[in-house]
């Protein structure tokens, strides 16, 4: 089960947070984040100065890290579909699954995207590593792109919400080599340098502030809690330090794809409703969800990528259109509970099974991270115990700045109990939930 995050008094952009879990040592956060940021920043070779301006280049040539991810296959599949797009580099760790191209096969079959994409001949698949020299790169490769690419997007980040900050010091190192790459570039003064950030960079943010604003977040503590957080705070702070033209793109909860409702199962949520169907009852939590789908995600990052508008150092891309939880509720034909009941239900499970039965069963490994998750949705980061998370109040994130770039956000319509559906019956279809549990039929 991951950690759960604790937080002591700090600034007043900080929220006082207490929990049952150990105390963490904020200072000793904040210090360890402080010397990554001044880490990976030292020595930057900086372009001039920042462009006051956009200006045009005469081709889109992007390279794409993590097109082999959840969120990565969408956004390959958009760019390669678009005719502003001149060129695709994508740059995936080697894998023993195969070679990357492969593995965008895969993906792409398995989310029924049209594989024929695949073939365009503006598409370079490249096998290295971010961490190391040359980005694991042969010299010819590594110049290629280097002299070539026009837009980054930096979208491979591994999620893991049980590791401390230092599990993740090869993707800041990774960080700084592509920004090194850009800078000494020979179009650096027009590179755009997107990073696919989260809402976890702010998780310790005092919503008595109001929302999190989509500009640089210059404390800290309102990063501390995760080490996942951690890194995305730190990596923001080390981007808006190269002087390249940047922002980062901190998304908030992704859900299902609008197309099919596919939702990765081992993702909190859906584990969260399969054991809702095997516990014959439901959480009622009040209030309002900000989360976008998946391939919207993709198609919002699209329309940054090709904004004729100069970037802030932050877009925050949440749901403009919050929606009521209960777009869930209406999707499972069983009993409702309160969040609280559902817990203590979901904990006397756990102190009748075996050890082997505790490992095996994902969501008793997860119900920290479900907590984080509604925690996260609430403004309330278990603040004062898990009654907190019994309403969420809607948005975290201010968004106007992302919805003034990508037409997706701005015209993006509010979820229904449509989608909710849909998610349960992709579930379904790929067997993760029985498929003999009927949907209410009214939806």
């Amino acid at each position: 089960m991951p950690e759960t995050p604790s937080i002591a008094p700090g600034s007043p952009q900080c929220e006082r947070k207490l929990t049952a879990a150990v105390q963490i040592d904020i200072k000793q956060r904040t210090d360890l984040m402080d010397e990554y940021i001044a880490k990976y920043s030292s020595g930057l070779s900086k372009v001039p100065s920042r462009p006051s301006a956009k200006t045009p280049e005469d081709t889109v040539t992007v390279l794409l890290t993590g097109s082999t991810g959840h969120l990565g296959t969408d956004i390959l599949a958009i760019l390669l579909a678009d005719v502003k797009v001149h060129k695709v580099y994508t740059l995936n760790r080697r894998s023993s699954e195969g070679p990357t191209s492969e593995r965008h096969h895969g993906k792409f079959k398995s989310k029924q995207l049209d594989t024929k994409l695949l073939k365009s001949r503006k598409l370079m698949s490249l096998d290295g590593d971010t961490s190391l020299a040359n980005l694991g790169l042969d010299t010819s490769s590594y110049e290629e792109l280097r002299d070539s690419v026009t837009v980054i997007i930096h979208n491979a980040w591994p999620m893991n919400l049980s590791r401390s900050l230092s599990f993740f010091e090869p993707n800041l190192r990774g960080l700084r080599n592509l920004i090194d790459m850009a800078l000494s570039s020979p179009r650096a003064l027009n590179i755009r340098f997107l990073f696919s950030s989260t809402y976890y960079a702010a998780q310790s943010w005092n919503s008595n502030n109001g929302l999190v604003p989509e500009d640089l977040l210059t404390d800290p503590c309102i990063g501390v809690g995760t080490g996942y957080g951690e890194s995305k705070y730190v990596a923001e702070q080390i981007l808006s330090r190269s002087g390249l033209e940047s922002s980062s793109l901190r998304f908030c909860q992704l859900c299902g794809r609008s197309t099919d409702g596919g939702w990765p199962s081992f993702q909190w949520l859906p584990i969260m409703v399969k054991t809702s169907f095997e516990m014959g009852a439901f959480p009622v939590i009040a209030g309002l969800i900000s989360w976008i789908p998946l391939d919207t995600a993709a198609k919002c990052t699209v329309d940054i990528v090709l904004s004729d508008s100069l970037l802030p150092l932050a877009l925050n891309l949440s749901h403009p259109r919050p929606s009521k939880w209960d777009i869930l509720e209406k999707a499972v034909p069983m009993p409702k509970v309160s969040f609280s009941e559902w817990v203590s239900m979901l904990e006397s499970r756990a102190a009748q099974a075996s050890s082997d039965e505790l490992q095996r069963t994902p969501v008793f490994k997860l119900l920290g991270a479900i907590f984080l998750q509604l925690a996260l949705d609430s403004n309330a980061m278990f603040a004062a115990g898990r009654q907190d998370v019994d309403e969420l109040p809607g948005r975290l994130l201010s968004n106007e700045k992302a919805q003034a770039v990508s037409q997706t956000l701005r015209e993006l319509q509010r979820l229904s109990p449509r989608e909710g559906r849909r998610w349960v019956e992709y579930w379904k279809t790929v067997g993760f939930i029985a498929p003999g549990l009927d949907i209410q039929s009214r939806l």
